[in-house]
């Protein structure tokens, strides 16, 4: 066996491995529609930061802020099936948020609650997995004729996706 042709191929899968890890990264693929539209209906509904997030609830006719303790959110899009498909649906996604705690203001600030995120572990990853179907807030999005609807489930779904109103009720409420 000849050594010096070993040691050349060796060098040579080393350099290729080598650009492979550091120098040939896969271009980063644009959102999807889903995505975008996820991204708005998040936007239009939450303002803050990575451990509070605020929103506007309208129930009993009356509009308060709710605060949500150290928010995660997840989304997946779903498939469309053929009969959904001929139906004129093209995109369908979810979306849901959790928190470890919550609470409103209505003149002042309410106790705080155990949101539907406080589970950690197992419970925690199974609660991800359940997504918007037991998360603190959720919507389901579908394209149908090129016309978007969102509907919204979990206990925030009365949460208004009004940015202005929230943004303007922020700035209001002492935190």
């Amino acid at each position: 066996m000849n050594h010096r042709y070993s040691k050349r191929c060796l060098a040579a899968v080393a350099l290729l491995l080598l650009a492979g890890i550091t120098g040939c990264k896969p271009t980063p693929q644009p959102p999807s529609e889903a995505e975008l539209m996820v991204r708005q209906v998040l936007n239009e509904t939450f303002v803050g930061d990575s451990e509070n997030w605020f929103a506007v609830e309208k129930s009993s006719g009356k509009v308060h802020l709710v605060e949500l303790h150290r928010p995660s959110m997840g989304w997946r899009e779903d498939g469309v099936s053929e009969t959904e498909q001929m139906n004129g649906i093209t995109v369908k996604a979810a979306v849901w948020v959790n928190c470890r705690q919550y609470r409103s203001y209505d003149g002042h600030w309410s106790e705080w609650h155990q949101g539907a995120g406080a589970t950690g572990g197992v419970g925690g990853m199974l609660l991800e997995a359940m997504g918007p179907l037991v998360g603190q807030w959720s919507a389901h999005l579908q394209k149908k004729n090129a016309q978007w609807t969102v509907s919204f489930g979990g206990l925030g779904s009365q949460y208004q996706r009004d940015r202005n109103l929230l943004l303007r009720m922020v700035q209001e409420t002492p935190h």
